[in-house]
């Protein structure tokens, strides 16, 4: 009868003991104990950049001058910063320099202050803007630049159009999360980097929007030869596709006749228009190392003086 008794009035009383419990605990401690606590505490990593933050890892930089100089300061190094601004996925905050502190030591240190920031050294950049003795940072939010940009306007946009010589290509975005845009009006382009970084993808989409003013002339060589220029099969007035010797001696007389239109349009009355032409090649450096010999069948101008190699000249080096 007893047991009965107590086990009742224990079960409506035992909550309020633990509570009364926990928070005579939490008022001693100010804290909540460790083992009520989540099982994985959130780390410091990727934490907003706040004033105290940017100043204490410009003072841990290494660089003597500077941490004297803050140490000094009565705002503890506050007054070198300007106001924290969102900027794109990150944040942008210009920071004065004392005196004997160059712009170019805090260059030099962008991955300890990445690091001192929490973040990877791809996150942080560093540029000297028009103000004397001040760098601006940009800080990215914490994996970022890591995320998928969305797709290309040309995709969503089903009214776009291209303008080669008033227009401006989109190419990405910056990191500010703007439309990178870029003129190709009278431009040469040399698009380098480690396979498979996306340089064929890079120079396509620029072609994807010149194809669509049709004013434009393209002719491509493709000397990679697996296809990824095949649907420009009916767009481009010259397609060359394949990495042999031969193909490599049509891409050669491919650009030697389009040094020879130039010449042509340089020396036409004033006035004369032209149609646009964009000459691409593709895995140029194909070209380059080919040590085959140009054959005696090049083709000749009007006048009869050969287009392209001359007679047994390499056609790469």
């Amino acid at each position: 009868v007893i047991a009965s008794v107590v086990w009742g009035a224990g079960k409506v009383v035992a909550p309020w003991l633990v509570l009364l419990t926990l928070w005579n605990i939490g008022r001693a401690r100010s804290a909540a104990p460790a083992w009520a606590l989540p099982a994985n505490e959130r780390s410091s990593e990727g934490e907003p950049i706040t004033p105290s933050i940017v100043v204490q890892a410009l003072r841990n930089l290494g660089i003597a001058p500077l941490r004297g100089a803050i140490k000094e300061m009565e705002d503890a190094g506050a007054g070198m910063l300007g106001p924290i601004r969102i900027a794109g996925c990150g944040v942008e905050v210009d920071v004065t320099l004392p005196s004997g502190v160059s712009t170019n030591e805090v260059q030099q240190r962008r991955r300890k202050l990445a690091e001192n920031l929490a973040r990877h050294e791809h996150e942080v950049f560093i540029t000297i803007p028009e103000a004397a003795r001040t760098v601006r940072l940009w800080v990215a939010d914490s994996g970022a630049l890591d995320e998928p940009i969305g797709p290309s306007p040309l995709v969503t946009d089903v009214e776009a159009v291209g303008d080669y010589k008033g227009g401006r290509a989109p190419w990405g975005q910056d990191l500010r999360g703007d439309a990178a845009l870029i003129s190709l009006f009278q431009r040469h382009m040399l698009i380098t980097g480690l396979s498979n970084q996306g340089k064929t993808a890079a120079l396509r989409a620029l072609a994807l929007w010149l194809a669509l003013d049709r004013s434009v002339e393209f002719r491509i060589g493709d000397l990679k030869g697996v296809g990824d220029w095949k649907p420009f099969e009916g767009i481009a007035s010259v397609l060359i596709e394949g990495p042999t010797d031969e193909h490599v001696a049509q891409v050669v007389d491919m650009l030697e006749e389009g040094v020879a239109e130039m010449e042509r349009r340089i020396m036409a009355p004033a006035g004369t228009t032209f149609r646009p032409l964009i000459l691409l090649v593709d895995e140029a450096q194909v070209a380059f190392m080919c040590p085959a010999l140009s054959e005696d069948d090049r083709p000749v101008d009007e006048n009869g003086k050969p287009i392209g190699a001359v007679d047994k000249r390499p056609l790469g080096g």
